[in-house]
């Protein structure tokens, strides 16, 4: 008979016709128990469990038998809280889910910010883009940037490239676009055209329209030029071409390089500098904009601006998703670290009652652990989704104001060997102080792969056996 065959009444009584051991019976009564329990159906009747206790020889299976009683008692009471621990672990899993998850679909709407155009009335957008206007007449460029530029050739895919293609490698002396490009702009250097100025270093390009930056002779620009030409300068080693700028201002009246920067600085850009930009500082800034014609009296204010979020705030879009939760960071962060660091305990317990019970199930070969293995993928199932919202705000914690979450990997964790000690010590008043020493080389044989279960209670058998091996004088092998 298999072992996942329920016994026919023509089995039971072939085995009880045989008389059985005390640990037989306690073997026997006790699979009976845990299926007639978990609703399963059990096999013995009441004539059959009297028939049972009625054969048992002598004290020593009398003593067997009510040992198997009392450990299915204990197994039964440990089984119950192993399901009452994962429980809790779900529930607060559960709750750390509907707080990130409020932040992470917070977080989403706030992105997809950036493709809904910022609303703003006429009076607005003229002020912003004259204001925009005034601040990229004082952008730089680069010298690089205007060499690209009319000679038709991107040196910025080569500038991110480590090792650049030979056939996209920048060649002043052989490249003749380059070389015309070069001798444009020293002729506009010349005539008194454009007028150069020097970084300090490349960082600065960015924040260039907020620095004063100082003039660089123009013959020193002409003979660098030069030297790119002649190959003395090297493309790659040199910055020069990066240090080299020129003020939006002084290249924006140049004919010859007209369509280098000019629709640029006439066309307001939403996104390009915060003090420009038509949403307030901590919003997400959007790629477009969209003047409001017929706006209500109330909104705009006084000088004539919008305040958008009159028209769109954040609880409008969470409540359409049915999101009624205030997100108050404070608060959330301190249930988060309470919740989280409860789950970790939570589960380290469940951990702990599975590694003993899969001993007692190794002891007296019945498998009892259908349930507990449910509860652990019921578990994990929680668990992941929690996980795919941590991953989901990865890199955002500091910005939300969250402490810093990483997922929980249940494979990863450990019993505490006190908690592993506690429940063996249980199962001890049912079957004697040394009953983990008959699995125990089950147990070692499993344990070749690292942080398992069964590497765990393995060293920790093997700890409470030198211990005992010591008090009684002997060498443990």
């Amino acid at each position: 008979m298999g072992d996942d065959e329920m016994p026919t009444k023509a089995d039971i009584k072939k085995i009880l016709s045989k008389g059985l051991t005390g640990k037989q019976a306690g073997r026997l009564v006790f699979q009976d128990n845990w299926l007639t329990d978990t609703r399963r159906g059990g096999f013995l009747s009441e004539k059959d469990h009297s028939y049972i206790r009625a054969g048992l020889k002598n004290d020593r299976d009398m003593k067997d038998y009510n040992s198997y009683i009392r450990l299915y008692n204990y197994v039964d009471y440990t089984l119950k809280e192993a399901r009452i621990v994962a429980l809790e672990a779900e529930t607060y899993l559960h709750i750390a889910y509907g707080i990130l998850d409020t932040y992470g679909v917070s977080e989403a709407f706030r992105l997809a910010e950036m493709y809904i155009p910022a609303i703003v009335t006429q009076k607005q957008y003229e002020e912003l883009k004259a204001k925009q206007r005034a601040l990229k007449m004082d952008q730089v460029s680069s010298l690089q940037e205007l060499i690209s530029y009319l000679a038709q050739v991107d040196f910025e895919i080569i500038v991110d490239e480590d090792e650049p293609e030979p056939e996209l490698e920048i060649d002043f002396q052989n490249d003749e676009r380059l070389r015309e490009a070069v001798s444009t702009i020293q002729e506009l250097l010349r005539a008194g055209k454009l007028h150069p100025l020097k970084l300090k270093k490349r960082e600065d390009y960015y924040d260039g329209h907020k620095l004063k930056i100082p003039a660089q002779p123009v013959q020193e620009v002409i003979e660098m030029l030069d030297k790119f030409l002649t190959g003395e300068l090297k493309y790659g080693e040199d910055d020069s071409l990066l240090l080299t700028v020129f003020r939006g201002k002084n290249l924006y009246e140049l004919e010859e390089l007209e369509g280098f920067i000019k629709s640029w600085i006439d066309e307001y850009s939403p996104n390009w500098e915060e003090e420009t930009s038509a949403r307030p500082a901590d919003r997400m800034q959007s790629q477009f904009v969209a003047i409001v014609q017929n706006p209500p009296s109330y909104n705009p204010d006084e000088e004539g601006w919008v305040d958008e979020r009159g028209y769109w705030r954040e609880p409008d879009y969470m409540g359409i998703l049915g999101f009624d939760a205030v997100k108050n960071v404070e608060r959330d962060t301190k249930s988060l670290n309470i919740f989280m660091n409860s789950t970790k305990e939570r589960i380290k317990g469940f951990l702990a009652i599975k590694s003993v019970l899969e001993a007692i199930s190794k002891v007296i070969d019945v498998d009892f652990l259908e349930d507990l293995n449910q509860w652990e993928l019921e578990l994990q199932t929680v668990l992941i989704a929690v996980n795919a919202e941590i991953s989901r705000l990865d890199g955002k914690w500091e910005k939300l104001g969250l402490p810093e979450l990483k997922p929980i990997k249940m494979g990863r964790m450990k019993a505490t060997a006190s908690t592993i000690r506690y429940f063996r010590e249980r199962m001890a008043l049912a079957l004697g102080e040394n009953w983990w020493e008959e699995p125990r080389d089950n147990f070692k044989l499993e344990a070749d792969e690292p942080d398992t279960l069964a590497q765990e209670f393995s060293e920790e058998l093997e700890e409470v056996m030198e211990q005992e091996m010591r008090k009684r004088g002997v060498s443990h092998g």
